[in-house]
């Protein structure tokens, strides 16, 4: 998860799976933020780490759901089967009581719309492959461009490609070659390392595998 401070509103990009919410809320809390500017919870899809606290979020915040379609289709049903949730238990990923909570979306976005947090703009990119709902969000901010990639490329163009229905490794590939030449400073992505500078590298990274006809690592083992 991220915070967003855009001044006079806050935003979180993903919720997290809805363990341990409070505790979340808590530490925005302690870094001195203000929790009733939280004003949008922005999905970048419907995976349960992504997209599962994002009940308990809105609970306790009052946020205003942003997502894709198909992700909006899915958390509003409570869809354990569509997001793989299923095959997740079944593999142990999760505890066999976990409960995906189903949660209304307030706005569904399209590629290249804007979205406004106080003073910041975030873009929003259509980047199927680790799922079939998959959105990444790009924000400019003092002369940096921010990428929050969720699942889609992480450190060293490394991918996370699991055996469930609508991961593509094709359509993975089709969506990093998207962010060729949009030169990346700060790569934020769903896990693992995050890269503070020259973000670009590391796409490039994974742009250089597929061009090699190479799928490039992926963080799940």
């Amino acid at each position: 998860m991220y915070l967003i401070d855009g001044g006079e509103e806050l935003a979180l990009i993903d919720s997290g799976a809805g363990y341990g919410t409070q505790a979340i809320i808590d530490n925005i809390k302690k870094e001195g933020f203000n929790v009733n500017k939280i004003k949008y919870l922005l999905l970048t899809h419907a995976h349960a780490d992504h997209a599962g606290g994002a009940k308990s979020i809105v609970e306790r915040t009052g946020a205003k759901v942003y997502s894709s379609n198909l992700t909006a289709k899915y958390l509003e049903n409570g869809d354990e089967d569509a997001i793989s949730l299923t095959a997740g238990k079944e593999g142990g990923f999760y505890p066999s009581n976990y409960k995906y909570q189903a949660t209304k979306v307030d706005k569904k976005v399209k590629e290249g719309e804007s979205i406004s947090v106080g003073d910041l703009y975030l873009t929003v990119f259509n980047t199927p492959g680790h799922s079939v709902d998959h959105i990444s969000y790009l924000m400019k901010s003092k002369g940096k461009r921010y990428l929050f990639s969720g699942d889609l490329v992480f450190y060293e163009g490394k991918v996370a490609t699991q055996n469930i229905y609508d991961c593509n490794v094709y359509e993975i590939g089709r969506s990093i070659n998207k962010l060729k030449d949009k030169n990346i400073d700060v790569l934020l992505p769903g896990h693992e390392t995050i890269v503070l500078k020259d973000g670009q590298n590391h796409i490039n990274q994974g742009i250089n595998y597929y061009e090699n006809s190479i799928i490039p690592p992926s963080i799940i083992y």
